[in-house]
């Protein structure tokens, strides 16, 4: 039996080992991929049809290849807390609408459907936006990979006052009840024969787990066998507070340059009204409200003490 000692360096080999051979495999499988892509897209000339099958599937297979690499090395980065995670508000109904987008090629070839159930738009999770397409796309490629030709799969999200629930359900195979326990483990799918037909990794529902676990969510599933699977990510509702609406400026003065420097200092907090003159500054402070009024005293035309004359009799 292994002691404490024991593991950590077992550990520590086990993880230097998987970077050593992924990182030496990943410039080659490049540049051999890239090849066999300008083959395959005609740079080297025609290609005899007996020729062009043996390229696309040796291309197929440096592509999985090439997958798998990437898919082993995310695994590592975040579990050891290599990979930065740029954590934002970001409103839920654009991210879903952009997965389907994204990853709607997938189920093109056998007439699959990607639908959108339309979340209430005032939605918001934290999330970092990159690694949550990564987690959608591993959810969506994996509903496309076990469902019927021409089904269709939904994706949308609900929310209670503290959580939002979001589901992508496809009507295929479903998941094996002896296989269940083991759904979010490396290099495991529910058909493991050498023969399967439908190929992958074996590793993007344990990164989508990883991802989520470290957005603070929680990643389940409901299955039935011949029914079809909903996979289920609880992310907290967005505790970061909204922006606030941009304040509204009057500035009373002559020519644009100043303006133009107030309106890059202030950004998108404030939104600046430049007026030329003291009847056109009144006009609109008749027709609605400002937060701030900045005007100059020693206009030649004395407007701005005109103005700041009859706002003090206001």
């Amino acid at each position: 039996m292994l002691d404490s000692t024991e593991w950590k360096q077992a550990d520590l080999a086990k993880r230097a080992f998987v970077s050593t051979v992924s990182h030496e495999l990943r410039t080659p499988l490049s540049s051999i991929q890239g090849s066999l892509g300008l083959v395959a897209g005609g740079a080297m000339g025609d290609l005899p049809d007996g020729a062009r099958r043996l390229v696309d599937i040796a291309n197929a297979n440096c592509q999985r290849l090439t997958r798998l690499i990437n898919d082993i090395l995310d695994i590592e980065r975040i579990e050891q807390n290599h990979i930065a995670f740029a954590v934002s508000r970001q409103a839920l109904a654009p991210l879903l609408s952009h997965a389907i987008e994204t990853n709607r090629g997938h189920g093109v070839a056998r007439g699959i459907t990607l639908a959108l159930v339309e979340p209430p738009a005032a939605l918001a999770v934290d999330v970092d936006p990159d690694r949550f397409m990564q987690v959608m796309t591993n959810l969506l490629s994996n509903a496309v990979k076990y469902s019927h030709d021409g089904g269709t799969i939904e994706i949308g999200a609900t929310a209670d006052e503290r959580h939002v629930r979001i589901f992508v359900r496809d009507h295929g195979t479903g998941i094996p009840r002896a296989f269940r326990p083991y759904i979010f483990d490396r290099f495991t799918q529910a058909d493991n024969s050498d023969r399967r037909a439908r190929s992958g990794t074996g590793l993007g529902l344990n990164i989508a787990k990883a991802i989520v676990d470290r957005f603070g969510g929680k990643i389940g599933f409901d299955t039935e066998e011949g029914s079809g699977t909903t996979f289920l990510v609880d992310l907290p509702l967005s505790t970061e507070p909204a922006a606030p609406a941009p304040q509204h400026i009057l500035h009373l003065g002559e020519g644009e340059d100043l303006s133009r420097v107030l309106s890059m200092l202030v950004g998108r907090r404030a939104e600046i009204l430049p007026v030329r003159s003291m009847a056109e500054a009144w006009r609109l402070l008749e027709q609605q409200s400002f937060d701030l009024i900045i005007l100059h005293l020693d206009l030649p035309s004395g407007a701005g003490r005109a103005l700041l004359d009859r706002l003090g009799g206001r």
